[in-house]
């Protein structure tokens, strides 16, 4: 698995994210609107803060499994990397399913809805979080898997305004995804 590591070990971190890959498009989620926290109504990826002493792989099974219901078994991740932000280190996941799995796909108790989106769109959304667009950048350069603007979608490096999609809003009536 290619990664990119920094000095820190492991052990020394604040959360995960996951680019999930069903077939050929990632699993996005818009974020709850509610104020105060990071990025508001913006389009996120599964993943969350660690719980208590658990590994990277576990913290991104568990969030994945509590916020759009997909079990991951870490042999899945075909790519890790790391970036440092203002509460901490994180890590980045990818993985990939067939398309499937989307039938599958039920939201926790975080996030309005979910959408299945072509990478060189999610690269160019003006309601994406920045930092997310980064490392799927990242991940294609790392991988080869493509590159910015390649894909279905857009066409070259427009911005793609929000609006253009249909958000699934398949709750789990637990409210755990799964």
């Amino acid at each position: 698995m290619p990664d990119a590591m920094s000095a820190a070990p492991d052990d020394a971190f604040a959360g995960t994210k996951v680019l999930l890959f069903l077939g050929s498009r990632i699993l996005v989620i818009r974020r709850d609107p509610y104020p105060g926290i990071v990025w508001p109504g913006r389009l996120d990826l599964p993943g969350g803060g660690r719980e208590g002493s658990e590994s990277p792989e576990v913290c991104a099974v568990r969030e994945t499994k509590e916020e759009v219901g997909l079990d991951l078994d870490p042999s899945a991740f075909l790519w890790k990397a790391d970036r440092q932000n203002q509460i901490g280190r994180h890590w980045m996941f990818a993985a990939k399913l067939s398309a499937k799995h989307a039938k599958d796909v039920r939201l926790g108790t975080e996030g309005t809805g979910w959408t299945l989106m072509a990478p060189d769109v999610l690269l160019n959304r003006t309601d994406a979080i920045p930092p997310h667009q980064q490392m799927l950048r990242r991940f294609l350069a790392d991988t080869g898997e493509g590159s910015p603007g390649m894909g279905t979608g857009t066409g070259g490096n427009r911005p793609v305004p929000a609006g253009s999609e249909v958000f699934g809003t398949d709750k789990d009536p637990r409210g755990t995804g799964g």
